[in-house]
């Protein structure tokens, strides 16, 4: 009878330290899951948004690798109207980020305020959808 009251501490106190560890794991995959909508939720806010030089600013990131008749320079405005997105958000919350925009390995916007910070924590991707090849909007958080 001794033996069954011991073996019963000790499965219970085994249940107990595996239920921790479950979730502590849980926490941390929350935490990572967290940082990765945030990217994805900045660049679904900020790239549909409507701006002084024409339509949605992912119009104007499609003209930037176009012909260019939206704005004098697409490419420049686009440019500083991501930063300036990004100070009011990433940059504020002392996230370092990189933003960048790519069509078949063309990289016309490139906003990287990693710096040492090599190791990316989450990556955001939108598409923006075009006849041969789409152009690809990333935004990666990383780590500090």
């Amino acid at each position: 009878m001794e033996i069954i009251g011991v073996l019963f501490v000790v499965l219970i106190i085994g249940g107990g330290m595996i239920f921790f560890l479950a979730s502590k794991s849980k926490i941390d995959t929350k935490q990572d899951l967290s940082e990765s909508q945030l990217s994805q939720a900045i660049l679904n806010a900020i790239l549909p948004s409507t701006t002084d030089c024409g339509p949605e600013l992912s119009r104007v990131i499609e003209n930037c690798y176009g012909k260019n008749t939206l704005c004098v320079n697409s490419c420049k405005y686009a440019t500083d109207k991501m930063l300036e997105m990004m100070d009011g958000s990433l940059e504020k919350w002392q996230k370092p980020y990189r933003i960048y925009t790519n069509k078949g390995g063309k990289i016309l916007i490139d906003i990287d305020k990693c710096g040492n910070y090599t190791e990316k924590v989450s990556s955001g991707v939108f598409l923006i959808p075009q006849e041969k090849k789409n152009i690809v909007v990333t935004l990666d958080i990383c780590k500090i």
